[in-house]
């Protein structure tokens, strides 16, 4: 009289398609949370001692414009009626990744400028000693993404299409929002 413990499951053509929205669905409520933690990250990286030289406030500009980037490719493949799948939801993820990275390499060659310099020279420094090298990883971020819109399989042609301008997106708002964020 002992009880089994025998679990029945059907296999059916959307189980799968399913399961896996399900799973991404409830990932959906850590996107917030990864927006905060990375804007405390960056405000602790970009921290000083001294409160005067603190450059808090411009890590969280960095999260910003990769927040902005992300409302500008989607909004921009919205008004395109591109499908929005659950599979797209994992694109912000990725954008994090890509220009957080971007806003490190450009605040860190901007530390390394001579400091009695006008910020707008500095800024000018940076940009010549860093623009090769971040023009470079967006240029091939955006061709993998763009090789991807090519691909026969619906979720990977909807992750790329909707990566690749938010990618180019990160690049712009770095060198702009970004750097004047770095000025003020």
């Amino acid at each position: 009289a002992s009880e089994s413990s025998l679990r029945v499951e059907v296999a059916a053509t959307g189980s799968i398609g399913a399961e896996f929205e399900r799973a991404i669905m409830a990932d959906v409520p850590l996107l917030p949370g990864v927006v905060l933690i990375m804007a405390l990250f960056t405000a602790a990286v970009f921290a000083r001692r001294n409160s005067v030289q603190s450059r808090s406030l411009v890590g969280v500009a960095a999260v910003v414009s990769v927040v902005l980037s992300i409302a500008s490719g989607f909004g921009l493949l919205f008004l395109c009626a591109v499908p929005f799948t659950s599979l797209t939801q994992l694109v912000p993820f990725v954008l994090f990744g890509v220009g957080l990275d971007d806003a490190f390499i450009i605040m860190g060659s901007y530390v390394r400028t001579d400091p009695t310099k006008d910020p707008v020279d500095r800024i000018a420094d940076t940009v010549q000693d860093i623009g090769m090298s971040i023009t470079l990883t967006t240029l091939t971020s955006a061709i993998a993404f763009a090789l991807g819109c090519i691909s026969s399989v619906p979720a990977v042609l909807w992750i790329c299409l909707y990566a690749l301008p938010a990618i180019l997106f990160v690049f712009l708002y770095q060198l702009t929002f970004f750097v004047a964020c770095i000025i003020l």
